[in-house]
Order: C-alpha cells, then sequence, then structure tokens
C-alpha cells in the first residue's frame, strides 16, 4: 500500500519512480475535474471521457497500492488507484468504485474496471471497461498503454 500526502506526493515508491504525485482537484459540486498522475517526470493528465465516469467526492474516498517485485514481461510495474463511489468505508470487505492501473515506466493507462457490490453487500464483481467504446481514439494514443493493454 501506498500514502498520498497533503501535497499530493504519492509516498512508499521506490527511488526510480520518484518524483510521483497524484493531483486531483474536484469540483464545488464535490466533482472530480481533473487528475494528473506524474511518475518519475512522466505526466498524464486524464481525459473528461474517463473523468465523467468517477463519482469520488473526496481525496480520502482513495486508495494506491502498486507493485515492482514481479517480473515485468507479462505485467509492467504499476500503481492502482481505486476511486470510489461515494458511502466508501475502509472497514468494509468490499466497496464500489473504479480502479484505474497505471504503468510506472510511462504514467500511462494499463487497464480500467469497475467494482459493483451486490446491494445486500454479500458479493462484488468487476467489470472490465472498455475505454475504446468510451473516448475517441485520439484521445487514447495519449493516455494509453497500448503494449501493456489486455
Amino acid at each position: 500500500m501506498l500514502s498520498l500526502g497533503n501535497n499530493g506526493a504519492i509516498v512508499g515508491l521506490p527511488e526510480q519512480y520518484r518524483p510521483a504525485t497524484l493531483e486531483i482537484e474536484f469540483s464545488t459540486e464535490a466533482t472530480v475535474e481533473k487528475i494528473q498522475i506524474e511518475v518519475a517526470k512522466n505526466k498524464l493528465t486524464l481525459p473528461q471521457c474517463i473523468m465523467k465516469l468517477l463519482k469520488t467526492s473526496n481525496a480520502s474516498d482513495i486508495s494506491l497500492s502498486a507493485s515492482w517485485y514481479h517480473e515485468a514481461s507479462s505485467l509492467p510495474h504499476y500503481i492502482n488507484v481505486n476511486f470510489y463511489d461515494p458511502g466508501y468505508n475502509p472497514k468494509k470487505w468490499a466497496n464500489s468504485g473504479y480502479s484505474i492501473l497505471f504503468n510506472l515506466a510511462n504514467a500511462k493507462i494499463i487497464d480500467m474496471a469497475y467494482s459493483q457490490v451486490s446491494p445486500d453487500e454479500s458479493s462484488s464483481q468487476l467489470h472490465p471497461v472498455n475505454l475504446s467504446c468510451l473516448c475517441q481514439n485520439q484521445e487514447i494514443a495519449n493516455f494509453l498503454d497500448a503494449k501493456s493493454t489486455p
């Protein structure tokens, strides 16, 4: 697990992936207005086609994790950012929300999914997000890590 400092610094990554920041701006209506991630001088601002999906209304409803210990031939070293829906409770075994997997080598998106918890909270389903259906081709070329997309 990683932590997010007050200034947006991502704390817990090894030296080769620093400096790393996650800047999130909320509108006056408490909706996500802008997200920018920077990893080792690679910077990515998420396009509106992704932003409009996120329902997160508070920076405390975001969690980060990463992996850089595994063999990168099948899956690049990554950082996973979870944007939980309103009603997020860290004590629950699962919460609904979007997760975005970023490549630590270039800060581009590897994958995106939505985790949906059933109304009775007894199960959870992971739904892949088809970014090519949501975003224009020119946008995808700027943010999607085509080499590692499953």
